[in-house]
């Protein structure tokens, strides 16, 4: 066959970028992931005070697990959330006839019942789970009324929130709610042009959909939407805030992560907005994450069967709180946070760890055909909620 002069060209071309790609994806920073091991760190991408990172392994995997997420299901009519037959603010209940695993991501916003909550803990809810409680938290802490049925919000508590979550704190989480709100709030209507108006209700949700804030935002959203598009399997994002490595979120399947990442970048940018100064301060470098990370995985620790076969583990010190998510015996979700005691109302470390974790924490609860609780594990008891 003969070849012309653009038939040879072409063939230059690509295995000079085939081995560029291979050049880089060798010469890419490494860094260790607690749960994940070692992956490689993309060249930061940075939009005004937010810069951020993915995660990756440079071959994609023959086999994926995919996970629905929880909007998906809700779409799909496979998942119905409730209040917990006990009607508690940290218990919700959940039903699930897929038959694909359903993945909840901790920090999932979810509306309605008796008041928003956010979910405590990631969770891998079993196809054909027909009752089990899901450990969660108030963010709307002046209402208890209205119905029992919830609807995903499709946001994420952002990394204040977050902290409070994994060291069990209710208060601190109200008080970062509500910095979140009244900082969201004013800083829309500034960019708007507009009056700041009075929040309607308590709820973090509120401001999550209103307009303004979303214009806010979407500035954000919109410059990083495509992060990490180019690599074969992305597996997670790191955020840095003011030139301060915030959060990271890794997956043991890009295909999860590839539904997850906006909403990642949504929660990212709620944590740059709150944080923007008139500063500028330098954008975070790789290895400001690698330091980040090395202080992750370490500390009080805490191990928690939640049933359905999932294991949660945390670690909290000062600089850091770590949770992992096992299922079946697979890290399905590792996160990492920054530990900042200013953001969350104070909220410190738990004290009390090991054989009364499982009474601390909660649990993720199958329930019998009967709606009572299996004989062999227990529900904590919780305070009423407060009104």
């Amino acid at each position: 066959m003969k070849m012309t002069f653009l038939t040879v060209w072409a063939i230059c071309v690509a295995v000079g970028l085939a081995l560029g790609t291979a050049q880089d994806a060798a010469s890419a920073e490494l860094v260790k992931v607690p749960g994940m091991g070692e992956l490689r760190i993309s060249e930061p991408q940075t939009h005004k005070n937010l810069t951020v990172f993915v995660l990756y392994r440079s071959e994609r995997p023959e086999r994926q697990v995919d996970y629905l997420t929880l909007d998906e299901a809700a779409k799909a009519k496979l998942v119905e959330i409730t209040e917990a037959k006990n009607e508690q603010v940290r218990q919700l209940a959940i039903s699930y006839t897929g038959d694909q695993p359903l993945f909840l991501i901790a920090g999932e916003l979810v509306t309605g019942g008796k008041q928003d909550r956010t979910l405590e803990s990631s969770l891998v809810i079993p196809p054909g789970t027909k009752y089990a409680v899901l450990p969660s938290f108030c963010v709307e802490q002046s209402r208890w009324s209205g119905g029992k049925r919830f609807m995903p919000g499709n946001n994420l508590a952002p990394n204040a929130s977050q902290q409070a979550l994994n060291v069990g704190a209710q208060r601190a989480v109200w008080g970062s709610v509500s910095r979140y709100k009244s900082v969201l709030r004013e800083k829309a209507s500034a960019a708007a042009g507009t009056a700041a108006k009075p929040s309607r209700t308590s709820s973090l949700n509120e401001e999550l959909a209103d307009t303004e804030v979303k214009d806010l935002l979407g500035g954000y959203e919109k410059a990083l939407a495509k992060v990490g598009s180019e690599l074969a399997c992305p597996l997670g994002l790191a955020y840095a805030v003011d030139g301060k490595v915030t959060a990271v979120h890794v997956f043991h399947s890009s295909l999860l992560f590839a539904k997850l990442k906006p909403r990642l970048i949504r929660s990212a940018a709620i944590d740059a907005t709150v944080g923007q100064t008139d500063k500028q301060p330098p954008a975070a470098t790789p290895n400001d994450l690698r330091d980040f990370l090395a202080a992750a995985g370490d500390g009080r620790k805490t191990t928690t069967e939640l049933g359905l076969e999932n294991v949660s583990i945390r670690y909290v010190n000062d600089k850091t709180f770590t949770s992992l998510l096992e299922y079946q015996g697979t890290t399905v979700h590792s996160q990492v946070g920054r530990f900042d005691k200013t953001l969350a109302g104070g909220a410190r470390p738990r004290q009390t760890f090991g054989r009364n974790a499982r009474q601390q924490w909660g649990n993720l609860l199958p329930q019998s055909n009967d709606g009572g609780n299996q004989p062999q594990q227990t529900v904590p008891r919780q305070s009423r909620p407060r009104r």
